[in-house]
């Protein structure tokens, strides 16, 4: 994504990112939820006269939108869509500056759609947005594919686990629920698009076109080098405690030797499936 920071920078354009929720409680189905949630957003807000002009008059010029679900034992699943919007701050011919989204001109169209498509309608919460200065900030630091994308990497906040969390859960726990959840979330996940970009986003930010999984895989790298290799287990420690970053950090600075040292020393910390492992040798 750093042609697309470039072009922002290049064009003076502002981000912001624009989150959806809505109530849901513990006993509701995932597969339901989305497709509730889907008809909210796609028939009674994106096709309402409101948002087709609410876009001009922030002056979005393009979007991604994606898709995020969590689940917590108090409350469910809890389905979440992310929308990065991309916008011009003034137009270039009237000089006049474009209004800044806020959470309060969108949130009642919100609530409208979600009592419509049988969603629980929500509170204040139900629409965020994040200032430009902020995200800027962010996107700068992290990248953009750090909060849109990557999400088998991330980890849930406040009592919410994502899919990937459940698939640990399932894995180094041992935790049979968790792992029924992911089998839940794998079924009506399976073949969906998580990310959409707008239409001529690609063009726009000259990207080129888009590269199918096999491209990637066969594309050949070449400012990558082999400095060493890991086994099977250093890297289940590695992922278990989500020390990548720091890792390939210190491969770049420290070369193999860096490498080893955060081994060593997240080896000594407690994990609960190495944990299991050992009782049953010394049992």
């Amino acid at each position: 994504m750093l042609e697309v920071k470039k072009k922002c920078k290049e064009l003076g354009l502002v981000t912001y990112m624009l989150t959806w929720t809505f109530r849901h409680n513990i006993s509701e189905k995932l597969g339901l939820l989305l497709v509730r949630f889907f008809r909210a957003l796609d028939y009674y807000f994106f096709n309402r006269p409101f948002w087709r002009d609410y876009k001009k008059t922030i002056g979005l010029v393009h979007f991604i939108k994606v898709l995020e679900t969590t689940h917590s034992d108090a409350n469910g699943w809890h389905v979440h869509l992310h929308m990065l919007l991309i916008c011009k701050p003034w137009d270039t011919e009237t000089g006049e500056c474009y209004k800044e989204p806020k959470a309060e001109d969108i949130l009642i169209h919100w609530q409208s759609a979600c009592g419509s498509a049988d969603l629980g309608v929500p509170d204040f919460h139900g629409v965020t947005i994040t200032s430009h200065n902020a995200i800027t900030s962010y996107i700068a630091k992290w990248g953009l594919e750090s909060e849109l994308t990557k999400q088998h990497t991330k980890k849930g906040r406040e009592g919410h686990h994502t899919p990937f969390d459940l698939v640990r859960l399932c894995e180094f726990e041992g935790n049979r629920q968790a792992g029924e959840l992911f089998k839940e979330y794998y079924k009506c996940f399976k073949g969906r698009r998580q990310m959409v970009r707008s239409r001529g986003f690609n063009e726009f930010f000259q990207l080129g076109k888009y590269k199918t999984d096999v491209e990637v895989a066969n594309e050949a790298v070449e400012d990558s080098e082999l400095i060493g290799k890991i086994n099977c287990g250093a890297w289940a420690l590695i992922k278990y405690h989500q020390v990548e970053v720091e890792v390939l950090e210190a491969a770049e600075v420290y070369g193999m030797t860096g490498v080893e040292e955060i081994i060593d020393t997240i080896s000594y910390c407690p994990v609960p499936f190495r944990q299991g492992i050992e009782k049953e040798r010394g049992s």
